[in-house]
């Protein structure tokens, strides 16, 4: 466990990945965090800045979403919401 590190449960490969110094965010702040799928990959940015990718075939994806926390953190969320994405993964 490690609060610095950005773990993301790849829903294609059922891996957990970890994104070194890409964790933390301030506390009592609300982020907008946003989980990017195409069909040739994925990526988490907070607050517009990247902070995860992984390539990877998503095209026919269907998987539970899921947002949590990590040692003993709490999450306060405003909104969430799913929306078809077009094209690739950004370079």
């Amino acid at each position: 466990m490690n609060e610095d590190e950005l773990r993301i449960h790849d829903p294609a490969t059922n891996e957990q990945i970890g994104a070194a110094n890409q964790g933390k965010i301030e506390p009592n702040v609300y982020h907008d965090i946003v989980w990017e799928m195409y069909p040739n990959g994925m990526r988490v940015l907070v607050d517009g800045k990247e902070r995860a990718r992984r390539l990877g075939n998503y095209e026919k994806l269907e998987a539970a979403l899921g947002i949590g926390p990590a040692l003993g953190g709490v999450i306060t969320m405003n909104s969430f919401r799913v929306e078809a994405l077009k094209g690739k993964l950004p370079e």
